[in-house]
């Protein structure tokens, strides 16, 4: 049986492997609390968190600032539309209590519920922009690239188009500690390689493939990653005679990183 620690993680995992760039922080040393995982929603000083509270991880809305009156009372108001009751509706932030089963589609539910509330300002100038299903970003890449090489204008290739999708990526949890991603395979190598697989007339869905097997990204201490794109020289590139096939997470084996889950 999982620990609460245990739960908290599996349940952020859960919840990142969607899209959703949800945030561990473990307890304090002394602290009678297991951690917490923490997103902010698209609207303006309202968040979602993981907590355990009484023996059990739950939902959390943390309500901030002018958050607290009229945003709060059209939260309950639409989330008892779709059925979703909180656990105590006078309490400055909000619980919401279910089995881990099914907690990471009702997690879904309330952040879609709340970002589509039109009477709450939204959090930032972005939060119109979403990010489809990995297949989709993956499939544009490929296409970015091909049109790159076919207009000779490589500028187009932006780390941006996959920063996007880190959260589909991602191995283990963002933490206090573990809070640099550290792409296993430089997003540079990963164009520079994909160029010369367009160049030698390599199909897309071979491509997509090869981003596929080998975009992944791991949290991992600042002074690590230091170690590998300085110390190592390996900042842009993977160790001398890699290619495609072999193990993506060659640079941190090089540099004896354990990637802590």
């Amino acid at each position: 049986m999982l620990t609460l620690k245990e739960q908290l993680i599996q349940q952020s995992k859960e919840i990142q492997s969607l899209g959703i760039d949800i945030s561990y922080r473990p307890g304090t040393l002394g602290s009678r609390s297991n951690g917490i995982a923490y997103y902010g929603t698209g609207k303006k000083n309202v968040a979602l968190e993981l907590v355990d509270i009484r023996n059990q991880v739950v939902i959390g809305i943390k309500l901030t600032g002018d958050s607290r009156g009229e945003p709060k009372r059209l939260i309950l108001r639409e989330l008892a539309k779709i059925g979703i009751a909180v656990d105590n509706p006078t309490q400055t932030n909000l619980r919401i209590s279910c089995p881990n089963t099914e907690l990471t589609k009702k997690f879904v539910s309330i952040l879609e519920t709340i970002n589509s509330i039109d009477e709450i300002e939204d959090s930032d100038e972005r939060s119109w922009k979403k990010t489809a299903k990995l297949d989709t970003p993956l499939t544009n890449i490929v296409k970015i690239i091909r049109i790159a090489v076919e207009s000779n204008d490589t500028s187009l290739l932006k780390r941006s188009f996959v920063d996007d999708v880190t959260p589909y990526v991602a191995v283990n949890i963002k933490t206090d500690t573990l809070n640099y991603g550290e792409h296993v395979v430089p997003i540079d190598y990963l164009f520079k390689y994909s160029v010369k697989m367009v160049q030698d007339g390599v199909d897309d869905e071979s491509i997509k493939d090869f981003w596929q097997r080998n975009l992944k990204v791991v949290y991992i201490t600042s002074s690590e990653a230091r170690y590998i794109d300085v110390d190592l020289g390996l900042q842009t590139v993977m160790p001398e005679g890699w290619q495609d096939g072999d193990d993506p997470l060659a640079r941190l084996n090089e540099a004896k990183v354990n990637v802590i889950s």
